[in-house]
C-alpha cells in the first residue's frame, strides 16, 4: 500500500487454488468513490526480491547427538459501480444494513461465509463502502494460479489497512504488508505483525520499467514491510493503522544458512571405536598365539614321553 496527501493506494495480490465455482473477496473502504483497476503484474515479485531477508552463513560444529450511520431513507444496498477486470467481476457497494449486504452478495453470486454480517457491522456503522470481487471467467475458461494484482485507490485521512474480516478465516493465514510513505512506518496495534524490512528504495538499482520504481516517487520512497506467517485469523482481525516511526533507521531481516564444519567429535568417536576394535583384534591374536604355543608345548611333551 502507499499513502500520500490524504489518498491511499492498495495493491492486492490474488491467487486461485480451488475447484470451487463460487468465491468472493470483500474489502471495506472508507470512500464510496474508491476506484479499482488492475495493477502491474510484476509488482509483488519485485517487492519480495527487494525486501528479501539477508542470508547470513553461520558455521557450527556438528553435534555428537541429534463513523457515520445510514442516512434516513437510504437503500439498504446500493450498487455504486460495477466493472469487469480480466476474469474478475468487481462491484462497489454502499450498504447500511449488514444483513441486507450479506443477502445481496449471496443473491448475486458472491458466496459469503457465516458470520459476515457480524464482521462488517463496525464498517456499516461508520458509513464505509465495500468492494466485492468474485471470479467470473468466460464460459469454458478455467482460472488457476496467480492473477494480476488489483489496485484500489480511495481518500482517507490516515493510512489504514482493513483486516477485521480476517476473523472469518477457517484456516491459518499469512500476512505481508508493504508500505510506501515518506518515512519509516510503525504499525498500530503491534499484534502479531513483525518488522521484516525498512529502507529507502534505491530507484537507480532497479531495472528499466520497474513497477516498484514507478511507485516509489518523491514523498513515498521509504519502504516498510511487516509480516506474520500462518497465524490464526482471529489474531490479525483488527484494522492496521500506520504512524511515522521515531527515525528512518534501516532494517533487513536475516536468515541463517547453517554450514556444519567437519564432524570432529564424530571423527574422534570413530578413532575410539577403531582403537577398541584394534585392541580386541590384538587380544584375539595374542590369544591365538598363546593357544598355538600351548598346542606346540603339549605336542612336544607327548613326543618326549614316547621317546625310548
Amino acid at each position: 500500500m502507499r499513502w500520500s496527501a490524504g489518498a491511499e493506494d492498495v495493491w492486492l495480490e490474488l491467487g486461485v487454488r480451488s475447484s470451487a465455482r463460487q468465491g468472493a473477496l470483500i474489502f471495506p473502504v472508507p470512500d464510496p468513490a474508491a476506484t479499482v483497476e488492475l495493477g502491474p503484474a510484476t509488482l509483488f515479485d519485485e517487492l519480495d526480491s527487494y525486501t528479501a531477508p539477508r542470508q547470513v552463513t553461520v558455521h557450527r560444529s556438528r553435534p555428537a547427538g541429534n463513523g457515520a450511520g445510514a442516512p434516513a431513507g437510504a437503500a439498504p444496498v446500493e450498487v455504486l459501480k460495477r466493472q469487469r477486470l480480466g476474469p474478475l467481476d468487481v462491484v462497489t457497494l454502499s450498504a447500511h444494513d449488514p444483513g441486507e449486504l450479506t443477502r445481496w452478495l449471496n443473491d448475486n453470486g458472491f458466496a459469503t461465509q457465516p458470520g459476515l454480517a457480524s464482521a462488517v457491522t463496525p464498517y456499516t456503522a461508520q458509513g464505509w463502502s465495500f468492494i466485492a470481487v468474485r471470479i467470473a471467467p468466460e464460459a469454458g475458461v478455467r482460472v488457476n494460479g496467480r492473477l494480476d494484482p488489483l489496485h484500489l485507490r480511495f481518500a482517507v485521512a490516515k493510512p489504514v489497512y482493513p483486516m477485521s474480516l480476517t476473523a472469518l478465516a477457517s484456516s491459518p493465514v499469512s500476512v505481508r504488508l508493504y508500505v510506501l510513505a515518506a518515512h519509516r512506518q510503525s504499525v498500530t496495534p503491534v499484534g502479531v505483525l513483525h518488522l521484516e524490512f525498512a529502507g529507502r528504495v534505491d530507484r537507480a538499482s532497479l531495472s528499466a520499467g520497474s513497477a516498484l520504481a514507478a511507485l516509489a516517487g518523491p514523498g513515498s520512497d521509504y519502504l516498510t514491510r511487516y509480516g506474520a506467517e500462518r497465524v490464526a485469523g482471529s489474531s490479525v482481525a483488527q484494522d492496521v493503522g500506520f504512524v511515522a516511526a521515531s527515525d528512518d533507521g534501516q532494517f533487513r531481516e536475516e536468515t541463517e544458512v547453517v554450514v556444519y564444519d567437519k564432524p570432529v567429535l564424530a571423527r574422534a568417536g570413530f578413532l575410539a571405536v577403531a582403537a577398541v576394535a584394534g585392541l580386541v583384534l590384538t587380544l584375539l591374536l595374542c590369544g591365538a598365539a598363546i593357544a598355538l604355543l600351548i598346542v606346540l608345548f603339549v605336542a612336544r611333551r607327548r613326543r618326549s614321553r614316547l621317546s625310548p
